[in-house]
């Protein structure tokens, strides 16, 4: 993530007024008075209900005003800190949204971890995680089969029934369709991963991912920045009637999935890739006053294993926030 001085950014925020007007942030002296300093787009081609959020200010406006870089006053204030940290990069908004349906998987963490999951996982199961985030440089990758596929992604709940697994990353499905990496968000299993198409990402582009789940308002946000390039877009999707979210868990993680093929579910070969660092692994959750850094003392390992309990993933030790996940083997 980048970030500023402390000392500084404390001097901004001092500056920095912020007028609600109908529980929409307006803009404050210097921005136009009385407008939304943001406001929701819905109808995004491709995306389902999925809604982006547009800024009605500059870059440079949100950079000086980086508390007006929040568009949901329902975000967790892990996020809120999170967006304001990106706000004084003045990263180019995406005003508008793309997508297609992406891998039809079934993320299978929660059914067992070694089948797919790499990483490092939470388990809070007395209170709710409703903010986590995560940075990482996107991996050059090579197929070693047809059905080669990599995932990265941080995530709230554990996908099952009765808890939406909240999730959005960078994947690539080397397919002749889908031959690059893109950005993605999902939730599970209320829907089929969604393919951001407008937002692009390249091997060796480094990334932020953030998720935030409002219980009050039933949403999910997901952020997407690529610090590389500059660009970020900001969407929400409201989880449909009848569908919870518990949010017993935090995940930072490298997936191979379950693929779903004409009804059939079998497991996806891990594509190759070199190693992948990963930082800023936070996350929120409703007994802790302030954001949580992802530790070996609030987290555990999960490694995805294949049938001869070989580890196709090598984990570091989680240390400040961060680990390095190296590829061993496909299957």
């Amino acid at each position: 993530m980048q970030t500023v001085p402390a000392l500084v950014f404390r001097v901004v925020i001092s500056l920095t007024a912020t007028f609600i007007h109908g529980g929409v942030a307006h803009a404050s002296p210097g921005g136009t008075l009385d407008s939304p300093a943001w406001s929701h787009k819905g109808s995004q081609p491709g995306c389902g209900s999925a809604e982006v959020w547009v800024p009605a200010e500059s870059p440079a406006y949100y950079a000086a005003h980086p508390d007006q870089f929040v568009p949901d006053p329902d975000l967790a204030p892990g996020m809120r800190a999170e967006l304001e940290k990106i706000a004084t990069a003045q990263p180019h908004v995406m005003t508008s949204l793309s997508c297609a349906p992406g891998v039809n998987h079934r993320p299978s963490g929660h059914m067992n971890a070694q089948t797919s999951w790499a990483g490092y996982q939470t388990n809070m199961a007395s209170s709710t995680t409703f903010f986590v985030s995560m940075t990482w440089v996107v991996p050059t990758v090579t197929a070693i089969s047809t059905d080669s596929y990599m995932s990265v992604w941080p995530g709230l709940g554990t996908g099952t029934a009765s808890d939406e697994l909240v999730q959005a990353g960078t994947a690539y499905a080397l397919t002749p369709s889908v031959s690059a990496p893109y950005f993605w968000y999902e939730l599970y299993p209320q829907e089929s991963e969604m393919r951001v198409t407008s937002l692009s990402v390249a091997a060796g582009d480094q990334v932020d991912v953030v998720a935030n789940f409002a219980a009050s308002a039933s949403t999910a946000t997901f952020s997407l920045y690529n610090l590389t390039k500059n660009t970020y877009t900001s969407l929400q999707q409201k989880l449909a009637s009848g569908q919870t979210f518990k949010g017993n868990q935090a995940e930072w993680i490298v997936e191979r999935p379950l693929l779903i093929v004409n009804g059939v579910t079998t497991v996806a070969t891990l594509a190759h890739f070199s190693s992948i660092p990963v930082s800023s692994c936070n996350f929120e959750y409703t007994t802790q006053s302030s954001v949580s850094v992802a530790t070996t003392a609030n987290s555990s390992v999960v490694n995805v294993m294949n049938s001869s309990n070989q580890s196709l993933v090598s984990l570091t030790t989680l240390s400040g926030g961060g680990f390095t996940a190296t590829w061993n083997r496909g299957s």
